[in-house]
């Protein structure tokens, strides 16, 4: 190993006092002078620190989102099964007569019941969770293929051509496809904002 390449204690200690200087706030070249390294040095350091710290946040973002997935699958079941649940008949115990404790006046009836919409409700609300934590509730218009920023604006031309070549109400456009009688005027509205050129 060459005299002048630090050992691996060394490289660690840098690299630790990097990130803990860089995490405070300080820049490159301050760093540099602490460290003693030039600051091309430092953002190398910082580099490789980074890179590691990303990777080990990944996975641990990763497990995290298993482990609360466990935990969305389990409110969904046990919302579920009380949602089934509160979907079964019941029995009611009617009382008739003066007494309602006399045994021989008491009947048991059979009564439907609809479900509780709350379990349901927490069902819904532990799925959509879900889908977040898996990034699956992305709105419709982001899922599309977004055309470029030089599409749109084609397009926004395209669409203000059109517009100054179709004539407005009793004005007109002149034989030679130029709008001019429509000019200062938006579709031929008083007092309207200057056509789209």
């Amino acid at each position: 190993m060459p005299a002048n390449r630090p050992n691996r204690e060394t490289v660690l200690d840098r690299e630790a006092t990097a990130w803990e200087l860089r995490c405070k706030g300080l820049t490159h070249d301050r760093i540099a002078r602490r460290l003693g390294v030039t600051r091309r040095a430092v953002g190398l350091i910082l580099d490789r620190v980074e890179k590691r710290e990303l990777k080990r946040l990944a996975a641990s973002v990763e497990r995290q989102k298993v482990t609360q997935t466990g935990q969305l699958e389990h409110l969904i079941d046990e919302s579920l099964r009380a949602w089934r649940k509160s979907k079964q008949p019941r029995n009611r115990v009617v009382a008739s007569g003066a007494n309602p404790k006399s045994e021989d006046i008491e009947k048991t009836e059979v009564v439907d019941q609809t479900g509780d919409p709350r379990y349901l409700a927490a069902a819904m609300e532990a799925m959509d969770r879900m889908r977040d934590l898996w990034g699956l509730n992305v709105q419709a218009a982001a899922q599309e293929s977004a055309g470029s920023v030089s599409e749109i604006v084609r397009e926004m031309a395209e669409r203000a051509r059109r517009y100054e070549q179709t004539p407005a109400e009793g004005h007109p456009a002149d034989p030679g496809g130029d709008a001019a009688g429509d000019r200062g005027r938006a579709g031929g509205l008083p007092g309207g904002p200057g056509a789209v050129q």
